[in-house]
């Protein structure tokens, strides 16, 4: 029984001999991996990546509160038009109905209003008439001058335009 347990001894012996090899064998791989270069290099491309995936989380989140600001603005652009389209259709509705009341007013008042139009297209662009005294008063804003001509049968209505144009 003796050599049973001495050989059993010697096996078990044996065997923990080679896993303490096994173990220093493992160690000294350990170390060498963590001191190589590969390693080092291994744990920075692991940063970078860490680094790369909180950028992107945070470019994400800025991309989704920039969608949804957007969203809203085109809701309420949205919104807006709708209104502005009931407007356009309130006022198409009472141009149609002013038209119509204007077809039915006389010529007179017609001629009237295309006369105050005229006018009015005049002073915009720097004419003024004075009827009392048949003068036109010819603003030019460009140059900063002012001048003044009298209307009378002596001059053609070609010799008038032709001023009035060449001092505008």
């Amino acid at each position: 029984m003796d050599s049973i347990k001495d050989q059993n001894i010697t096996s078990f012996s044996i065997r923990v001999d080679d896993l303490k090899q096994q173990l220093e064998n493992t160690l000294s791989s350990i170390k060498s991996l963590k001191s190589s270069s590969q390693t080092k290099s291994t744990k920075s491309e692991l940063r970078k990546l860490e680094n790369e995936i909180f950028n992107t989380a945070r470019n994400l989140t800025s991309l989704n509160m920039e969608i949804n600001t957007l969203k809203l603005s085109y809701n309420q652009n949205l919104k807006r038009l709708d209104e502005l389209e009931s407007e356009l259709s309130k006022l198409n509705d009472k141009f149609v109905s002013g038209s119509v009341n204007l077809q039915l007013n006389d010529s007179k008042s017609v001629d009237e209003n295309t006369n105050l139009i005229k006018l009015k297209l005049y002073q915009s662009i720097g004419l003024k008439f004075n009827s009392h005294t048949q003068e036109v008063l010819i603003l030019n804003k460009k140059k900063n001058n002012v001048s003044l001509l009298k209307i009378d049968d002596t001059y053609s209505e070609y010799f008038i335009s032709n001023f009035i144009w060449d001092n505008i």
